[in-house]
């Protein structure tokens, strides 16, 4: 079977060294906070003349794979600047839907429908495959996502948000497109930035394994070979802890970054990768595609050195763009629990999940709203504490009440600081 992936051409519209060009190489990246979105690009080109509308013609760089349908090999692959027309746009719901076997002819033509299931076949023996040889890790962690309009700026609530087979769908035929692309690049000796992903720092892996075997009895394997700690990760998935232990997992795993040697990525298990699939929201995707004219067109290339100066700005704006984001959503988690206080005629109270005990207090899960906070020693009940730094259990001095990682314990808010970004707890008297 022949899977086309379409990217809108954006380096026919901006070319390098231009004042949108420049402009975008600035900005990096598409930020997303809530309730608002700040473009990489200006928004008449993002949403009109470089958005796949549908029934409108629009320029594309395909890649198109020929994968054998049974065992998820990819064949073949080419790349190709295409002409393309969507004759129908799907949402990631009704593509979910149709993957479950719902009926959604009276919206959706009978043939979409076929085709999106024969994708999910194949996303699936894709993925099927790319496990067993490239072994990648197998961690989700559910994201707590604040509903907030832009105009007026209001916060709506809070919303537990799961990946879901039509994401699984997309990612493979992303990740297919993506690693085609990077392993082109590679033989044809263009100059380019490589997604790359480090391996965690084994000291960091053995202190994951000791943290893992205070908070439960679950048998920790030797977390420092790749297919044992996958078989680990995937068992604690649906473990009551597993939220927690997947979040700090994902803590300790260095940050993927660009560069222009491709050094693998950890994270999916590939020797070469690359981003392609997002040029009208990343910088990077732009540049591989601007390459990849010029080199098409026989034009010159941007030179290795300017792609590694690239890179570092790069690196430097996506790390900016991602704090802004989580601190962000942290504030305003913390500002609708105040409101939400505020309203409410008692103080409302939550279920936590001790993380991590330390000599002046523990650091608490909140699974409700998925943030983290801290109760002080010195409001636990009893007459004082000392931290067991073998053990990790924080222990009353004079009685018998102790804290430990993976303990849950009720906790009310003392103090939300929606601008220092900390939240202050106050455990409950009751504990289980």
């Amino acid at each position: 079977m022949t899977v086309g992936v379409h990217i809108a051409d954006v380096a026919a519209y901006v070319s390098a060294g231009g004042s949108l060009d420049l402009g975008a190489r600035e900005r990096a990246f598409t930020a997303y906070l809530p309730g608002r979105t700040l473009p990489m690009f200006p928004p008449h080109l993002a949403a009109r003349e470089c958005s796949l509308l549908a029934g409108e013609d629009r320029l594309a760089h395909s890649v198109y794979l020929d994968v054998d349908s049974a065992s998820g090999h990819i064949v073949a692959c080419r790349r190709l600047r295409t002409l393309i027309r969507v004759r129908d746009r799907l949402t990631f719901e009704a593509v979910g839907r149709m993957l479950a076997g719902e009926d959604l002819a009276a919206s959706v033509s009978t043939e979409a429908v076929s085709l999106v299931r024969r994708l999910g076949e194949l996303a699936a023996a894709l993925r099927k495959r790319r496990q067993a040889r490239e072994d990648f890790l197998r961690l989700s962690v559910p994201e707590i996502r604040v509903l907030c309009s832009e105009d007026p700026p209001r916060i709506q609530g809070l919303m537990r948000v799961n990946p879901g087979p039509a994401h699984a769908l997309v990612e493979e035929f992303m990740l297919a497109a993506n690693t085609a692309v990077a392993n082109e690049m590679a033989e044809k000796g263009i100059p380019t930035l490589y997604r790359n992903h480090a391996e965690p720092a084994a000291t960091d892996l053995l202190a994951f394994a000791d943290w893992i075997r205070q908070i439960s009895e679950l048998g920790v394997p030797d977390v420092t070979e790749r297919r044992s700690l996958n078989r680990f990760l995937e068992k604690v998935a649906t473990a009551p802890l597993g939220d927690i232990i997947a979040s700090q997992f994902l803590r300790l795993m260095p940050r993927a970054v660009y560069e222009t040697s491709g050094g693998g990525h950890y994270g999916l298990g590939k020797d070469l990768y690359l981003h392609f699939t997002s040029p009208i929201r990343r910088y990077p995707d732009l540049l591989v595609h601007q390459q990849l004219l010029a080199a098409d067109l026989g034009e010159t290339q941007r030179s290795l050195e300017e792609c590694e100066a690239i890179g570092r700005h790069c690196n430097a704006r996506q790390e900016m763009v991602e704090s802004a984001y989580y601190a962000a959503v942290d504030r305003l988690k913390m500002r609708y629990l105040l409101e939400r206080e505020e309203r409410s005629s008692e103080r409302g109270y939550y279920d936590g999940i001790v993380v991590r005990c330390a000599s002046d207090g523990i650091l608490v899960h909140l699974p409700e709203v998925g943030m983290m906070g801290f109760v002080s020693a010195s409001r636990l009940p009893g007459s004082g504490y000392r931290l067991d730094r073998r053990t990790g259990v924080l222990q009353e001095r004079r009685g018998g009440k102790s804290y430990k990682s993976g303990d849950s314990i009720f906790v009310q808010i003392r103090r939300a600081d929606t601008v220092r970004g900390e939240l202050l707890l106050d455990p409950l008297r009751m504990r289980v």
